[in-house]
């Protein structure tokens, strides 16, 4: 019967601990997102013909960098790379965007 109970307890503890992590990293995943849209409508409708920046913003207990690079070899092509992190986890996007 303790064994039982020791199996449930450990059961229960770990699902927790899961969900917490997972939460977090939808939020991440969702900062993230927010922030590709925003770059990505910076860059289609930009009149500067070279942009390249790298950006640091913390966001509540969330730390983002975005960088934009110039890919050389596509006509008006940048990537874009965003970094959300919490403490020693974090979440990585990377996407190409062209401009309009």
């Amino acid at each position: 019967m303790m064994l039982a109970v020791c199996i449930i307890s450990i059961t229960i503890q770990s699902s927790s601990n899961f969900t917490i992590s997972n939460q977090t990293n939808i939020e991440m995943l969702s900062i993230a997102e927010t922030y590709i849209n925003d770059k990505r409508d910076l860059i289609k409708y930009s009149d500067t013909e070279n942009i390249n920046f790298y950006e640091e913003e913390q966001l509540g207990k969330y730390k983002i960098v975005s960088r934009v690079i110039k890919n050389e070899e596509y006509y008006q092509c940048y990537k874009l790379n965003i970094r959300v992190s919490l403490q020693n986890k974090g979440v990585e996007v990377n996407t190409y965007v062209t401009k309009q």
